[in-house]
């Protein structure tokens, strides 16, 4: 992708016909660094949240 001076150039859409996904290019390697991540190994953590009343300095904990 270079023009005639040697120097690289933008892409254009002649360009871009070209191109293939890379699942067809890459290797099996590659893609499977590259790919998406699994399933989490320790499940998340549930969220907590405390609530305050606003007339006085009693609190109420809310779990959900």
């Amino acid at each position: 992708m270079t023009d005639e001076a040697g120097e690289v150039r933008e892409l254009t859409d002649a360009d871009t016909k070209d191109f293939r996904p890379a699942a067809e290019v890459l290797p099996a390697t590659l893609r499977k660094k590259l790919g998406v991540r699994g399933p989490q190994k320790a499940p998340t953590k549930k969220q907590r949240s405390t609530r305050r009343a606003v007339n006085s300095g009693e609190s109420c904990a809310t779990i959900t």
